[in-house]
């Protein structure tokens, strides 16, 4: 047999097959199982030349017999019948250009000639157009039907998968052609043959009580079974495979299948796609052209990320995700927006779906040390919603950085957020300083990444400051500062905060300006923090005025809003350094705002 252009991926579906469907209508012509190949072509002809009778411009019957031609090797007529189906989608498009099926038969028929980049840029179209139909109605299982369609022509499997499974969802008629369409996909992907036989047995369980399955054992060979299994609808056989079925797993360890066009006779009266073949350069065009439309949309996620825009940042991640289910960096990238969004909004529901599309990301790269960091970071940020009272969370996050140690025991990024759970929230601080001076072990004096180093030095003057170890914890803030000058602020306002506890007021107020001056406009909270314990330092050195200054900016950059909590708290030390002062009517006003706020002494 020749072999077969990209146009018999959707020839043998529903664009044809409704011609024939139609012509069957009329004439109760079937396809039999017990009539030679040949004369399946034969019959099938005769069953789209009735359709064209009826209506010459029938855009699938005229696919249909191109199919039928290219498979005979009648390539000349082939072509010819193609680009009749091509006059009739043009025509179809003239009174509708909303027409997904057009758009889609438009696809095939330019394949069939050959015109590639035509061929797939209609079939984007059709994608387009059903995705429009979708916003409108998510539960169009027609919609849904044309998109898988359509994706599978572009060789997109796992996307056309994913619709074909909308489509049983929302319990179509089409639901047995889309069990069968998965079946064959799947039967081609290295070791899916154990889940084709499972969507095909799917599909026989929605067909007719004349539909069934019968399995024999040819020989039992220890721990494998080398089976025969065969699908029956009355006397057609819809399938047959051989395969070496594995005792222990329960699982067959290959199969090779030995009848599939029959199958495609029963799909006929489905209106639903059969077995397909491709055309390598076809493939690959499509490929490329499906690569560029998802790294856009990933661009695009991130640059909606870089604007803390994460929901939107989430829709682009989205559709990337639609074009390529198999890539678990933007299965990951989709659990940071919805992590951080979540971070924002305090929202629980949204960290479990980041958490869920974490654990996608894992089960498809499941060596990656990083993306095990990134869903303990996020496990830990879920326990924080709980008041930091959630120790078991805390510990599974945990456990996620030991994984991803034991992928990569140099991970110095591991060890670091190790060393923070342990530090900030179980309390843990030996444990988390041996984990911080591994990281920084690691990373090395010249490390490459300075950034990281500089926070792992960061981390470790927290701990130090902890225990008390002042003049060693500001040191290790100073390493951090020197390692990433122009993005110390989180290591100058750390290093305030241990020269405010080690009463080196004077220092602090310094440390804390020079938060002030790095701090990105964007980021008045860390600012308004900075300020505060500006106020704070001024305060116990019994500067009172400017004291008042430093918490007046506070409450000025932190909008009231945003973190009640704060502003309460500064209110409230506000009304002491006033008090200090003998403002007494001043510092009762400031007392009660702190209480309208919330703050409880």
């Amino acid at each position: 047999m020749k072999e077969i252009s990209a146009i018999v991926m959707l020839t043998i579906a529903m664009l044809c097959a409704s011609a024939m469907a139609e012509s069957m209508s009329v004439n109760q012509t079937g396809i039999s199982g017990n009539t030679s190949e040949r004369n399946s072509f034969q019959d099938a002809v005769q069953g789209y030349d009735h359709a064209l009778q009826l209506d010459p411009g029938n855009a699938s019957a005229w696919l249909g017999k191109a199919q039928v031609s290219q498979i005979l090797g009648n390539q000349i007529e082939s072509r010819e019948y193609f680009q009749k189906a091509l006059d009739a989608t043009n025509g179809t498009l003239k009174d509708d250009s909303q027409d997904a099926k057009a758009w889609q038969a438009m696809g095939v028929a330019l394949a069939g000639l050959a015109r590639n980049e035509e061929a797939i840029g209609a079939l984007e179209r059709s994608i387009e157009i059903s995705d429009q139909k979708l916003e409108e109605n998510p539960e169009d299982a027609d919609s849904w039907w044309q998109k898988a369609v359509s994706y599978e022509a572009l060789y997109m499997d796992y996307a056309a998968i994913k619709a074909y499974e909308k489509v049983i969802e929302l319990n179509s008629s089409k639901s047995v052609g889309a069990w069968i369409r998965i079946a064959d996909i799947l039967f081609v992907k290295a070791n899916g043959y154990n889940e084709s036989v499972e969507a095909f047995n799917e599909a026989i369980r929605l067909m007719p009580d004349n539909a069934s399955w019968a399995g024999g054992v040819v020989s039992d060979q220890g721990n494998s079974i080398l089976r025969t299994d065969v699908w029956r609808d009355d006397d057609r056989i819809l399938r047959v495979t051989i395969g070496s079925y594995n005792k222990s797993t329960k699982k067959f360890d290959f199969i090779q299948q030995i009848v599939s066009r029959p199958a495609s006779t029963w799909l006929f009266r489905d209106n639903s796609i059969g077995f397909l073949q491709t055309r390598a350069e076809f493939v690959a065009l499509a490929a490329n052209r499906m690569q560029e439309k998802t790294d856009g949309w990933y661009k695009t996620s991130q640059e909606l990320f870089k604007k803390a825009s994460y929901e939107e940042s989430v829709e682009a991640l989205n559709r990337a995700i639609e074009l390529d289910p198999q890539n678990a960096t933007l299965w990951d990238a989709k659990a940071s927006s919805l992590g951080i969004a979540a971070s924002f909004d305090g929202n629980r529901s949204q960290y479990n779906e980041s958490l869920k599309a974490q654990d996608k990301a894992i089960e498809l790269d499941p060596g990656n040390s990083t993306l095990h960091i990134h869903k303990g970071f996020f496990i830990a940020n879920l326990a924080d919603l709980s008041g930091h009272k959630n120790e078991g969370l805390y510990e599974e996050a945990i456990k996620e950085f030991d994984k991803a140690l034991e992928l990569d025991p140099m991970n110095e990024e591991a060890w670091t957020y190790k060393a923070s759970v342990l530090d900030t929230r179980l309390n843990k601080s030996a444990e988390a300083l041996l984990a911080y001076d591994k990281a920084i072990e690691l990373d090395g004096e010249n490390a490459v990444d300075n950034e990281s180093l500089s926070n792992a030095w960061i981390g470790k003057g927290t701990v130090l400051a902890k225990l008390g170890r002042y003049n060693e914890s500001i040191d290790a803030f100073d390493k951090s500062i020197e390692l990433n000058p122009q993005a110390a602020v989180f290591g100058w306002l750390s290093k305030g905060e241990a020269l405010n506890r080690s009463k080196r007021y004077d220092e602090a107020v310094k440390a804390y300006d020079k938060v002030v001056e790095l701090s990105p406009e964007s980021a008045t909270i860390l600012s308004a923090h900075a300020c505060d314990s500006k106020g704070d330092a001024l305060l116990a050195w019994g500067k009172y005025d400017e004291a008042i200054k430093a918490y007046d900016k506070a409450i000025e950059q932190c909008p009231l809003d945003a973190i009640k909590l704060m502003g309460a708290q500064t209110w409230y030390k506000k009304g002491i350094a006033l008090q200090a002062l003998g403002h007494t009517s001043e510092a009762d006003a400031a007392f009660a705002k702190a209480k309208e706020l919330g703050y409880q002494a």
